[in-house]
């Protein structure tokens, strides 16, 4: 579903009351909401099948689910490099091949009818064939322990006997779960990282250099539907096509990240981190960093032209806002008109005011004027407004020490402007991903 996207404006007039009058401490500054929300599904490449035989089988499959062309190209180009994943594992039960035996001649004598899934169809095939099977394949048939409640039906009463054997049965589901937890005990960590607004950012980069050079096994996982985009990074970085996956959604997104065993997956979209509970860690372009640890400055941006930031509210609804260039620059003129340099709160509370901290520095980026962002921001667009602090307050500065707040969030009352027209919304989108491509 599209939203209304509302440019928020202030009165220049030093009366007005439309203005940006505290700068809170938080510890998840405002992000964007996913554009994106599909369903997913898998089919997986037959015993003999050539690669381009397997993609024009599973893109019209995908595209009767309900995907768009080049998502369906996508999805399925995945599904045939996971299927070929570095790590394979044939050392399953032979029970297990015995039981997916059975539940193919079965289905060849009686029919599937509207038993099983491609999915579960080829994992009898794969089983029941001996074939080598990835780790992704294994989580899968660890995960189907959960109809084993339907498994001790008669074949023919209901699908539920007949898919447990597709599986492999007891044997199966039983050698998955423990293999599972031997790959990942003696496995690298798996670090992962969203792509937009986090892996292409030079703070992503650096942090996924980090990750990798302490010996970590680095992942892509985004919910964009077409991964060839992010190849360019992911060659620079050193990271192989095999671990880049565009799921499609931020739903699969998180179902791929515990799939493979993730133990951090770096995400700007709050939703995604919560739904990943301790396995999450909030990624933001609008993070501060500890300028100066001798003489506690931080330093970071305050406010970001055109990125599109979720709201609801009773009056508008689910919506979008955002600031344009010349607003930011009338808010940072009003702030310091009015001398609003030490107002400052945490969680945007109001009995939280803090003392203690003086905004000391002010400036917007302007490439025109040498005007550059911070270092540590150089992939932040121009318009953009930074600002340094001094911090003497010492029980703050150990809660930024601690991580427990890590951005700024700008506090002021906005007068709303029409909503944008859908051709208008794009280009806003269209405007802030190019902002991002440095």
């Amino acid at each position: 579903m599209d939203f209304p996207i509302y440019d928020l404006l202030i009165n220049e007039d030093e009366g007005s009351d439309a203005e940006v009058s505290f700068i809170a401490l938080v510890d998840s500054p405002a992000i964007k909401k996913s554009f994106l929300q599909f369903n997913d599904n898998f089919i997986d490449p037959n015993k003999g099948e050539k690669k381009d035989e397997f993609l024009n089988r599973c893109i019209s499959y995908v595209i009767n689910e309900g995907k768009e062309n080049e998502q369906a190209v996508a999805i399925c180009n995945s599904l045939w490099e996971q299927h070929f994943a570095e790590d394979s594992y044939t050392d399953y039960p032979k029970q297990a091949s015995e039981n997916a035996k059975a539940a193919l001649r079965y289905a060849e004598k009686y029919g599937w009818k509207e038993c099983g899934t491609p999915v579960g169809k080829a994992r009898a095939n794969q089983l029941a064939n001996n074939e080598p099977i990835s780790r992704d394949t294994i989580a899968r048939m660890a995960s189907f322990a959960r109809h084993k409640e339907n498994s001790n039906k008669e074949l023919g009463d209901g699908c539920g006997r007949l898919m447990w054997l597709a599986w492999g049965g007891d044997a199966g589901v039983e050698w998955a779960s423990n293999k599972l937890k031997q790959i990942d005990k003696f496995a690298a960590t798996k670090i992962s990282f969203d792509y937009d607004d986090t892996l292409n950012t030079s703070r992503g980069k650096e942090l996924a250099k980090k990750e990798i050079d302490a010996g970590n096994t680095v992942y892509i996982i985004s919910a964009r539907s077409d991964k060839s985009p992010m190849l360019s990074v992911a060659k620079d970085l050193g990271i192989p096509e095999s671990r880049v996956y565009a799921t499609g959604s931020n739903k699969a997104k998180i179902e791929k990240v515990k799939e493979l065993g993730i133990t951090k997956h770096y995400d700007n979209n709050a939703d995604v981190v919560k739904e990943l509970g301790s396995i999450g860690e909030k990624f933001g372009i609008m993070g501060f960093a500890i300028q100066s640890e001798s003489e506690h400055i931080i330093t970071g941006p305050l406010m970001i032209p055109q990125q599109l930031i979720y709201r609801k509210s009773e009056r508008f609804g689910e919506h979008y806002v955002k600031f344009s260039v010349d607003t930011i620059k009338q808010i940072a003129i009003k702030f310091s008109k009015k001398g609003y340099q030490k107002n400052v709160n945490l969680m945007h509370e109001a009995d939280m005011q803090v003392e203690g901290l003086t905004m000391f520095e002010s400036f917007i980026s302007d490439t025109k004027r040498g005007i550059k962002p911070m270092e540590a921001f150089k992939d932040l667009p121009d318009g953009t407004w930074f600002g340094s602090f001094y911090v003497e307050n010492p029980k703050v500065w150990e809660l930024i020490k601690k991580g427990e707040v890590k951005g700024f969030s700008v506090e002021g009352m906005f007068d709303y402007e029409q909503p944008t027209s859908n051709a208008e919304a794009m280009l806003a989108k269209l405007s802030e991903i190019l902002n991002n491509i440095k």
